[in-house]
């Protein structure tokens, strides 16, 4: 099935999930803003095939969320200030999440075992308030 663009749409709600509207491209927001920045720790940390997590990946790069940046023979993936802004969306997905759905039986959240780090401030976040 093809994937429907709402690009030209006159929503921005809509236009937004174009780019949000795909779990990935979320949980490799979530990644960034925790400090993962290179495209193997992206994809062990998820768990994802190297073929969906370059397609999300360039996606992401298009939209201006994140940034390609040569290192050194490799490349590091960093949010853009675009992309730092999703960081209140993230924040209150986990807050939600946390909430209002229950954990697997004999596992921890992923907000008990990493806590995202502020975009504007990089500084880890107490109790998930900003």
């Amino acid at each position: 099935m093809e994937r429907v663009s709402f690009e030209g749409r006159n929503c921005s709600l809509a236009r937004s999930l174009d780019v949000l509207g795909d779990w990935w491209n979320v949980l490799i927001i979530r990644e960034a803003l925790w400090g993962t920045s290179k495209f193997d720790d992206f994809q062990r940390n998820l768990g994802m095939s190297k073929s969906i997590l370059s397609k999300r990946l360039k996606l992401l790069l298009e939209h201006q969320v994140l940034e390609k940046q040569n290192r050194g023979g490799g490349v590091d993936y960093h949010l853009t200030e675009k992309g730092q802004e999703v960081n209140t969306i993230i924040m209150s997905m986990l807050q939600w999440g946390t909430a209002g759905t229950r954990t697997p039986k004999g596992r921890r959240s992923c907000w008990s075992t990493r806590r995202p780090v502020r975009a504007d401030a990089g500084k880890v976040l107490r109790s998930g308030r900003q």
